[in-house]
């Protein structure tokens, strides 16, 4: 009796220990992947944001065709190219 707990015993250590390592690096691989999901979201945003100000700066003053070259959005950096796209009326 003794000596079969005593292997039941190793047993279920060994099990628990093989599923909480498991846990763990399913938590590690879970934050990384918010990590980069939180990256890819904060960049779409300041992508987002330069659009934004050159419609704004398109909407004061409606021959503004400069755009931004190199501006620093929240550690981005964003261009922004404004083309004229004029349909020939013939």
């Amino acid at each position: 009796m003794g000596k079969s707990l005593l292997i039941l015993l190793v047993g279920f250590t060994i099990s628990f220990g093989l599923l909480a390592a498991s846990k763990s690096r399913r938590f590690v691989d879970s934050v990384d992947r918010v990590v980069e999901h939180f990256t890819s979201y904060s960049a779409k945003n300041a992508a987002t944001s330069g659009a934004y100000m050159a419609l704004n700066r398109l909407y004061q003053a409606n021959t503004w065709r400069t755009g931004y070259t190199n501006l620093v959005i929240a550690g981005y950096t964003v261009s922004v190219v404004v083309d004229d796209q004029r349909k020939d009326s013939s």
